[in-house]
């Protein structure tokens, strides 16, 4: 029989796209205020993998990856869900998204996104959020899945989780800059 028990925290991450990169850099500053610090964060880059977003937010759309260094229980993520949406609707122009928010979590095994939508690989957590199973971490790398969106699927983006998740496990191993401790945000950590 399983035993119960409370989950190893995980890193939040938000993967945040807009043509206005000055919108990027303004969320990326709303993220440390309001969450935690980033204790890794990939170069801006041409996210030009699919062209779904073109109507609704035009070209030459710009990403970039944050990973924060305060670590959260996973049933947090809904919240961060509610934030992300929150900071683009207050950006809406003419009705349209300038930009575009993704919350997830990245932990030793997976990398998982919120979304609104539900699909066959998706589980459902709660209040209209479902948790994407991106990639996998498997045999020394992160790997894709056949749902797996493009831009996660590049070499850069897996150099980068890979990369961020070497972090990850060095805070779980050795704290924050040699506190010896991992940070948690207060009150995140759920009671049974």
């Amino acid at each position: 029989m399983s035993r119960l028990k409370e989950p190893v925290p995980v890193a939040p991450i938000f993967a945040i796209f807009s043509s206005d990169v000055a919108l990027i850099e303004s969320a990326i500053e709303e993220i440390e205020k309001k969450w935690a610090p980033i204790l890794k964060k990939s170069a801006l880059f041409d996210f030009n993998q699919t062209k779904y977003y073109e109507k609704e937010m035009g070209a030459n759309l710009k990403k970039i990856f944050v990973v924060l260094e305060r670590f959260i229980s996973p049933n947090f993520l809904i919240n961060l869900k509610y934030w992300a949406y929150e900071f683009e609707f207050h950006h809406l122009e003419d009705r349209k998204r300038k930009i575009n928010i993704d919350p997830g979590l990245l932990s030793s095994e997976r990398l998982v996104l919120a979304t609104g939508k539900n699909y066959v690989h998706r589980i459902y957590l709660g209040k209209g959020v479902w948790v994407d199973l991106t990639l996998i971490f498997k045999k020394g790398s992160f790997r894709t899945l056949p749902w797996t969106y493009p831009d996660y699927a590049t070499d850069f983006s897996i150099d980068f989780w890979n990369n961020a998740r070497l972090s990850y496990l060095n805070v779980l191993r050795f704290g924050l800059k040699g506190q010896g401790v991992v940070e948690f945000i207060p009150g995140l950590w759920p009671s049974f």
